[in-house]
């Protein structure tokens, strides 16, 4: 009894370290993520106000809509005159 516990802790000792090192030992394959969850933590508040804070914008004068500098609005008085 005691042989065998110091033969696995030995082991444990020894086995341990490189079962992490060795990283997945193959099985069955991650699955490929639909596009869509990939896209989806982008859409969330948390990310908006992360990264999406830093670029300027400001109102159209014209038609009221957030954009950014060099961006044009959807109407098409806006797109001609291009504030």
């Amino acid at each position: 009894m005691l042989r065998r516990t110091i033969l696995c802790s030995y082991s444990a000792l020894l086995g341990q370290a490189t079962r992490v090192l060795l990283g997945s030992k193959g099985g069955t394959p991650k699955r490929k993520k639909n596009p869509l969850q990939l896209r989806r933590k982008t859409y969330g508040i948390h990310f908006k106000e992360r990264y999406l804070k830093l670029e300027e914008w400001y109102y159209c004068p014209l038609c009221a809509e957030p954009k950014k500098q060099g961006e044009w609005c959807r109407r098409e008085d806006c797109r001609q005159i291009k504030p």
